[in-house]
């Protein structure tokens, strides 16, 4: 989550928590936008990111089932940093999330 404001980035991998935050966290270091939403949300606006308030939502084996948990969590949230909605939900999804969410 931003510190500075309320988006907060998410997003699914199959490795483990830790190496995948790091990864974020050297983008954020080198201001690399093409890397990372996050990245690109602190470089452009002088934001910082709560490290240690990131955590994991929930964790599924399956690579098809958490990309549908990623997008479902995506358009769920407040305020996401992601670039895309994660694209795998259906327009019927999308209303149940977003009215969920409401």
């Amino acid at each position: 989550p931003c510190n500075d404001c309320d988006n907060e980035y998410i997003g699914q991998t199959k490795r483990q928590f830790g190496t995948r935050l790091k990864e974020h966290q050297k983008a954020v270091f080198l201001c690399k936008k093409e890397n990372s939403a996050l990245s690109e949300h602190t470089c452009l606006t002088n934001h910082t990111i709560g490290w240690d308030n990131s955590k994991i939502i929930t964790t599924n084996r399956r690579y098809h089932q958490r990309l549908c948990l990623e997008a479902w969590h995506i358009n769920s949230a407040h305020a996401p940093l992601n670039r895309d909605d994660g694209g795998l939900l259906s327009d019927a999804y999308l209303h149940l999330v977003r009215k969920k969410s409401r």
